[in-house]
């Protein structure tokens, strides 16, 4: 089994593949790349590579190995995608990120460069003894998100930070709402949001302030159910739709690797009667000066289904109701990346 400090050659594919869940490359928000995991153990496949073994046997007391995996070339990556593709995401499981980076990607030239003995032919292993500082889980150098494409559903290849998956950026028209972190170690959570009308019974409509809570934002999770949180869920919404005070209802979606779920965040309204003040004002002004507004933030309620569809469409957005689903390679998606090869 050949080794050598530079990638597999001859022939050079133009790209090396990977898949990664989302889940797991939405945990490298705050990051700029794609970096090698330190090896700790090797205890069985798809580990237990023998030149992760030696490797370990011989590393330093500051120092640690650092392993990347890449399929050889998109052939080689097929059959697990036709696969997956073929079984569909599992509600609420795990969903892959299919991504490919240049052969010629000047990391893989720092590592040392072996085949997986469990995917003979058609995976490389990329590992490094590294000096280390700390005790990290990840390597220094990394391959840049500017470097990585993604496979998306419709078979386009993007930008790692284009791709609507992974892309913390607002839609045209939604807003960025920042809930300020409540507890010791959370950190602000990031929401988008939008006002959204929806038909009500009798021909009238209703107001909504839609505030979607998805998890490539990053931050902490927010709890409706506890007090602090959820009023402080509340200021941040009034803060960017001040109308909100005076009508319209809020509601919170969840967006994860299921069906979205949420919460109904009610306001209770009422103004305060007239004091002697401002009825003094009513008659000298001939009117009566805006009445302040005091709204009491009820407990939360969870939202139907239907509900959610509704708002969705409004906002535009139908296929969101299948969570994260809606990112998964397809037959479709397989047919046409067949064509590549």
């Amino acid at each position: 089994m050949s080794e050598t400090p530079h990638p597999g050659r001859p022939p050079s594919p133009a790209y090396l593949y990977r898949y990664d869940a989302l889940a797991v490359l939405r945990s490298f928000h705050h990051d700029d790349r794609i970096r090698a995991r330190r090896i700790r153990s090797v205890e069985g496949p798809p580990r237990d590579h023998h030149q992760l073994r030696d490797a370990l046997a011989a590393v330093g007391d500051d120092e640690g190995v650092f392993a990347l995996f890449m399929w050889k070339d998109l052939a080689s990556a097929m059959p697990d995608l036709r696969f997956g593709a073929a079984v569909g995401p599992v509600p609420g499981g795990r969903v892959d990120v299919f991504q490919r980076v240049r052969a010629n990607h000047p990391f893989f030239a720092r590592y040392k460069c072996g085949e997986d003995e469990y995917l003979p032919g058609r995976a490389w292993i990329y590992w490094a003894t590294l000096p280390i500082r700390d005790d990290p889980d990840w390597s220094e150098d990394g391959i840049s998100f500017a470097d990585i494409e993604v496979l998306l559903p419709d078979g386009r290849w993007v930008p790692f930070r284009e791709a609507p998956c992974l892309d913390h950026r607002p839609l045209p028209g939604w807003t960025t709402i920042t809930v300020p972190a409540f507890w010791p170690g959370d950190h602000a959570a990031i929401c988008h949001a939008c006002e959204v009308e929806v038909p009500a019974t009798e021909g009238d409509t209703e107001k909504w302030v839609l505030m979607q809570r998805s998890a490539n934002l990053g931050g902490s999770a927010i709890h409706p159910a506890d007090d602090c949180q959820r009023r402080q869920l509340v200021e941040a919404a009034v803060h960017a739709f001040p109308d909100l005070i005076h009508r319209g209802r809020l509601l919170l979606v969840h967006e994860g690797e299921g069906e979205p779920y949420a919460f109904e965040i009610p306001l209770v309204r009422w103004q305060p009667a007239e004091g002697r003040i401002a009825a003094l004002l009513r008659v000298l002004r001939g009117r009566m000066p805006p009445a302040a507004v005091i709204a009491r933030i009820g407990d939360p309620e969870l939202a139907t289904a239907s509900t959610i569809c509704r708002l969705y469409h409004a906002a535009g957005l139908p296929d969101a109701m299948d969570g994260d689903r809606r990112w998964a390679i397809t037959d479709a998606t397989m047919q046409g990346l067949a064509k590549e090869i």
